[in-house]
């Protein structure tokens, strides 16, 4: 038989040491928006299934999880970059002339 402690969030077992940290449903549900809808919108299932989930989320759940954090990580990055350039471009094109109105968003 196997003991398990939560620390912070890391569990570990007594016999193998650390493993997977764990994953709670509130907390999912906060990081992916706060919502059962956007959580949805954002993991492909629907409402009631995240409204289903367990306190603690599954291996499985928690990957999703975590793919919808990095998907989201890399588009505002991509977002960032596409913003910075287009202000390098912008001030290309209106470098020398002061008259132009500065656009400071792509949004």
């Amino acid at each position: 038989m196997h003991d398990a402690y939560d620390l912070e969030g890391l569990v570990i077992d007594a016999d193998t040491g650390p493993v997977q940290p764990v994953l709670m449903k509130d907390e999912a549900i906060v990081l992916l928006g706060g919502s059962a809808k956007e959580v949805s919108r954002k993991i492909g299932i629907t409402e009631q299934a995240v409204r289903n989930w367990p306190a603690v989320l599954s291996a499985k759940l928690r990957d999703r999880v975590q793919a919808a954090l990095w998907r989201e990580m890399v588009a505002a990055q991509e977002r960032l970059r596409m913003q910075a350039e287009f202000e390098r471009k912008r001030a290309e094109r209106t470098q020398g002339n002061p008259n132009l109105p500065r656009i400071t968003s792509v949004e």
